[in-house]
Order: C-alpha cells, then sequence, then structure tokens
C-alpha cells in the first residue's frame, strides 16, 4: 500500500541502522518499528531521534499482528551497517535479512543496505532498492520515490514476491542444501 507505513522489523540495536532509517524519514511519512529493545540506551537516542516524525515503537508483536503488519506496509526496509555511528563494528550484522523475504512474500518493496547478504535477497530497481549502508540520504530518496510512484513500487512489491516464491520457497531451499 502506496499509503501505509514503512517497516523494519528486527532487533533494536545499533548495527541494525534503524537510527539512519529513522534519521532518513520524511516527516510525511509513516514508519513502525517492530523488535525488542535489548539496550536501553539505544533505544532511549531512538526516541529522541523519532520526535517530531511519524513512528510508532512496537515492542510485543504476536505473529499474526506481524502479518497485518507487513500487510499493510509499503515497504520493509532493513538498514543494517557494519560500523554504527558510536564507532562499533560488526563483520556480520545480517546472516540473511529474514525480514526482507517476509516483506516480500507479502508483496512489498524491499529496502537494505549493502551489507552481508542482503543485496543478495533484494534486486536493485526490480523488488526494491540497495543502498550504501550509513547514508541516510540515499535512504531518504528512495523512500521519496516508492512513496511518489505506487505504481512502480507495487509493481517491485510483485517482483519480490515472484522473487521468493521461486528462490526462497522452503522446499527449493531444502533441495539446493541436500545437491
Amino acid at each position: 500500500r502506496s499509503d501505509g507505513p514503512v517497516i523494519f522489523v528486527g532487533r533494536l540495536l545499533p548495527h541494525k541502522g534503524i537510527d539512519y532509517l529513522i534519521e532518513a524519514l520524511p516527516h510525511s511519512m509513516p514508519m513502525k518499528v517492530v523488535g525488542k529493545p535489548l539496550d536501553s540506551g539505544f533505544m532511549d537516542y531512538l526516541r529522541k531521534l523519532a520526535k517530531g516524525k511519524q513512528v510508532e515503537f512496537l515492542h510485543n508483536v504476536e505473529d499474526r499482528e506481524l502479518l497485518c503488519i507487513y500487510q499493510e506496509a509499503s515497504a520493509i526496509v532493513l538498514p543494517s551497517v557494519y560500523k554504527t555511528r558510536f564507532g562499533e563494528s560488526s563483520r556480520v550484522p545480517e546472516l540473511l535479512g529474514q525480514t526482507l523475504l517476509e516483506g516480500m512474500a507479502c508483496a512489498i518493496p524491499a529496502v537494505c543496505t549493502d551489507v552481508a547478504s542482503m543485496p543478495e535477497v533484494v534486486v536493485d530497481g526490480k523488488t526494491g532498492f540497495i543502498v550504501p549502508p550509513n547514508d541516510p540520504k540515499t535512504l531518504a530518496k528512495r523512500l521519496q520515490w516508492l512513496k511518489a510512484n505506487p505504481d512502480s513500487a507495487e509493481q517491485m512489491g510483485k517482483a519480490g514476491l515472484r522473487r521468493v516464491s521461486e528462490y526462497f520457497d522452503w522446499n527449493r531451499v531444502v533441495d539446493d542444501c541436500f545437491r
């Protein structure tokens, strides 16, 4: 849905890049941040960044509710970083980006950073966008593009669903593991 919120789903930790996403979020665009706050200081920082923006933090979401959140969203965003703005480093900030697949399975565009294996999930310009890590300006441009181009965003979502069905179907993944 072009009028739905942008969503982030995952653990609320600095290497997930949520702070860059909140910084990038246009004031007119709603966002839902779904996940457990595992660092109270970082959570306080996120709340300060979100002041004046349409950001809703959801910490105890059941699977059925999460599915509804995906289905009502305009895009799933996973902006993970190798190096946080606090100087902490993570060699592997994402193993796969499962939430990207979940969003794509609900036919919404996926936006991720060029980190770890996430570019293997998202096809830039076809199923969503891949942006540089630690770059809120480029992330903001891509979010604004999705909002301004609802027909193209819808086509990206449909392409994402096809990609998940073709390459990340459980049976296919199991078969690939046993080859």
